[in-house]
């Protein structure tokens, strides 16, 4: 690669703070697709500004067009656009890094985790000049960390309003049970929305592995959910779009693994109630249910080593307590059931837009996997059950062109 394609012209609006200096981090890739190749050479980095917003980076060949992102290591979340016009694009004003990286194909990327390596030098640049362009963002939204009963609601402010966004979501995984029987993946939604009001974000953990030891553990935790949503008040929210979670698995058998989270508004276990969280199996040692997103999902006889029931928005979307260790995901999974004398603990149920049901303790079972949506107002809807990889849920938003919105 040539010097002059290395080369990164910077702009910096003079907003300089000495007690609280942040740091931009320059790095120059061969590839955009973080997982693609070895680093190129050209890192720079930025000292003492105070206002992320003041960052930008432009192409210093004619032929080459480069991206940047910004890593948030506040909520773990990416923002994509063109080189030369990324001041309309920063979300935040704490903690980034950026990285400039040569774009081959944007599609190559959609489905690639974008994080940055860790910083390597630490040479202070100072100001240079640059163009403009239009930009194209995309944001990863990732959780604050792969398991977990709580979490933060996250936020997104479209860049440009009435403009055409595609949203992708895919709910958490569920966790591994005593005996190995593993959680159900979560499943995948895709639609394309015009925007024009900040979203709300809740990205799903997975649910928890119980322990080893088969005296005081049982089933694994389910996955939480993944919504997003607009609010409208405190207590008035418009879902466009949630992603289920899969269910943990049983401890009754290692081959009781809990059920992928459906690609249908409906959970996988009967009884349930479209939209609501699931309910309980009612018998000993069965998994606490998944949240749905009208209530909490209900939980095991918590007094015979029954799990608890995920929480809906009203309860933080915090998982279930499990009866041993396999806590439900934040996003609404359910924890798991305990293990006695008598048998092992069934799973926790996913969360989503339906809860999935805890698996039934009488012989120790996975749990259900929740259900998914898209809102009317979403365009050319896909989605796929159990299409996590994960474990933990993601979203994805990016500015498309206006005919997908259609």
């Amino acid at each position: 690669m040539s010097t002059s394609i290395l080369r990164i012209a910077i702009i910096l609006a003079v907003l300089v703070s000495l007690t609280s200096p942040l740091t931009f981090v320059f790095d120059k890739r061969p590839d955009l697709c973080y997982n693609a190749a070895t680093d190129a050479s050209g890192q720079r980095t930025v000292l003492g500004v105070a206002d992320a917003r003041v960052c930008a980076v432009e192409c210093a060949s004619n032929t080459t067009l480069c991206s940047v992102y910004e890593y948030l290591h506040s909520n773990r979340s990416c923002i994509l656009g063109d080189s030369c016009n990324l001041l309309l694009y920063w979300q935040l004003s704490t903690g980034p890094v950026c990285n400039t990286q040569v774009l081959r194909t944007r599609a190559d990327c959609e489905t690639t985790s974008m994080r940055p390596a860790a910083p390597t030098t630490t040479t202070p640049i100072t100001t240079s000049t640059t163009t403009s362009t239009t930009a194209t963002p995309m944001v990863v939204f990732n959780a604050s960390g792969t398991t977990g009963k709580t979490g933060s609601v996250q936020s997104f402010k479209p860049p440009e309003v009435n403009t055409c966004y595609k949203i992708e979501a895919w709910g958490a995984n569920g966790g591994q049970s005593t005996k190995g029987a593993t959680g159900g993946k979560g499943a995948y939604k895709m639609a394309y929305f015009n925007l024009t009001e900040t979203l709300k974000i809740v990205v799903g953990k997975s649910g928890t592995n119980s322990g080893s030891d088969h005296s005081n553990n049982g089933g694994g935790g389910g996955g939480g959910g993944t919504f997003v949503y607009i609010t409208r008040s405190s207590n008035s929210h418009q879902l466009l779009m949630a992603a289920g979670g899969g269910g943990g698995g049983g401890d009754g058998s290692s081959s009781y693994s809990g059920k992928d989270g459906s690609d249908g508004t409906s959970s996988t276990c009967s009884g349930s109630t479209v939209g609501q969280g699931g309910p309980s199996k009612g018998t000993d040692r069965s998994g606490g249910s998944g949240a749905g997103w009208g209530s909490a999902g209900d939980s095991g006889p918590t007094g015979n080593n029954g799990g608890y029931g995920g929480q809906s928005a009203t309860g933080s979307w915090t998982g279930g307590d499990a009866d041993g260790k396999g806590d439900g995901g934040y996003g609404g999974g359910g924890g798991g059931g305990g293990t006695d004398g008598s048998g092992g603990g069934a799973g926790g149920g996913g969360g989503g837009y339906s809860g999935g049901c805890g698996g039934s303790g009488s012989s120790g079972v996975g749990g259900g996997g929740g259900g998914s949506f898209v809102d009317a107002s979403g365009r050319n809807s896909e989605g796929s059950n159990g299409h996590n990889s994960g474990p933990p849920g993601k979203v994805v938003i990016a500015a498309v062109a206006r005919a997908n919105c259609n």
